[in-house]
C-alpha cells in the first residue's frame, strides 16, 4: 500500500490483494478509469480532506501513477556515523534528508549517493541497503498535480567529517545529530521523512 502526503494529509492507494488495516475502509476504482480516479484525487487535494484511501478493484498502482499524476523520481540517504550521529539538513524551513532528481541513465542508488555529496560535501560513503519509498505531492505553476516518488537508502560514513551546504538548492545548514536527540529535529520535518526514520530506528 502506497501512503502519499499532500502536506500533513494522506491518500492511501490500495492494490487489488492489500489487506486493509482494521477500521480503515476504501473506496474501490475501476484500474480502467484513470481520468475518474484523478478527478477523485483532485478533489481529495482541494476540499481538504484529512485521508482518502483507493482501492483497484483489480491489479496494482504501479503502471496507474503514471497515468494519474506527473511522476518525479528522486533519490536520496539517511546517513549514520559510527557513535549513533546521522546526518540532517535544515531547507525550507524543515529539517530533511539529502536527496534529488534522477539523472538520464542514472541508478537510483548513484542518484542518492551524487545527491548527499553535492548537497552536504560528505564523500566517503558506503551504501547498506534500501529504506522504504516514500511519496509526497505539490502543484507547479500550472496547478498540475506532481508526485515525487523518493527512494531511500541507507549510508554509512567512517567519521563525523565537517559538511558544507549546497546553498544553491536552499540548504541553509547541514548537522550531525545524535539520535538520542532526533525527536526535536523530527518535529520540524515532513511527515515522509519521519516515517523514514520510524523504519529506521525500529529495524
Amino acid at each position: 500500500m502506497r501512503k502519499i502526503y499532500f502536506g500533513a494529509r494522506s491518500l492511501l492507494l490500495a492494490d487489488a490483494t492489500d489487506a486493509l488495516p482494521p477500521g480503515l475502509s476504501a473506496e474501490t476504482v475501476s484500474p480502467d478509469s484513470s481520468a475518474a480516479i484523478q478527478e477523485r484525487i483532485d478533489r481529495f487535494d482541494r476540499t481538504g480532506a484529512e485521508q482518502l484511501v483507493l482501492r483497484l478493484e483489480k491489479g496494482g498502482w504501479a503502471e496507474l501513477l503514471p497515468l494519474v499524476f506527473t511522476v518525479i523520481r528522486t533519490g536520496g540517504g539517511l546517513v549514520e556515523a559510527p557513535g549513533g550521529a546521522v546526518l540532517l539538513i535544515y531547507r525550507r524551513g524543515s529539517w530533511d534528508l539529502p536527496k534529488g532528481w534522477v539523472e538520464r541513465g542514472e541508478t537510483l542508488e548513484d542518484c542518492a549517493l551524487r545527491e548527499v555529496l553535492e548537497e552536504t560535501g560528505l564523500d566517503g560513503l558506503r551504501l547498506q541497503r534500501p529504506l522504504p519509498v516514500t511519496y509526497h505531492t505539490y502543484r507547479d505553476r500550472s496547478e498540475k498535480l506532481i508526485l515525487k516518488e523518493n527512494f531511500w537508502f541507507l549510508m554509512q560514513v567512517k567519521c563525523t567529517a565537517p559538511l558544507r551546504s549546497q546553498t544553491e538548492e536552499e540548504i541553509e545548514r547541514a548537522e550531525w545529530v545524535q539520535r538520542g536527540n532526533l525527536a526535536a529535529y523530527l518535529q520540524q520535518a515532513h511527515p515522509s521523512i519521519r516515517d523514514v526514520f520510524d523504519y529506521y530506528r525500529g529495524t
